[in-house]
């Protein structure tokens, strides 16, 4: 029994023609353009959100008051809340920020090459579809 070859959307690029090629370059440049943009604001505000809902120990000079610092290099070692709480860089609140931002971080990439892989695809099928190379028939 032979196998069904299936053509993904990226193979499809094939058939057209340079016309066609150059708009999707086009296209594909404007989008990453926009998805980058995109990309960075939600990061920011992801990092924001992180910050103050989740990790809410880490260190923040309107909320936190410095209790111990080092002279030479002006690390802080410990800080207290308006509770007299005393936090370090050993609390996990702060330990684990890192390892969430690289979430993010990879949450955000694989979000953002899934939508722009989704997006060039459709647009590979319009311009085929507008060239008439791919009909749409119904049975």
């Amino acid at each position: 029994m032979p196998e069904k070859t299936v053509r993904s959307r990226p193979e499809l690029a094939e058939y057209l023609n340079e016309e066609e090629r150059q708009a999707l370059s086009r296209y594909s440049s404007i989008l990453t353009t926009l998805i980058t943009l995109v990309w960075v604001v939600f990061f920011w505000g992801g990092i924001q959100y992180l910050d103050e809902r989740f990790f809410e120990h880490r260190f923040n000079p309107t909320r936190h008051v410095i209790v111990e610092q080092d002279p030479d290099t002006y690390e802080i070692r410990a800080w207290r809340d308006a509770f007299g709480r005393v936090y370090t860089p050993a609390d996990p609140h702060v330990k684990y920020f890192p390892l969430a931002v690289s979430g993010l971080v990879l949450l955000l990439l694989g979000a953002g090459v899934g939508v722009h892989q989704l997006l060039v695809g459709h647009y590979i099928m319009l311009l085929l579809i507008r060239s008439n190379r791919l009909a749409l028939r119904k049975r």
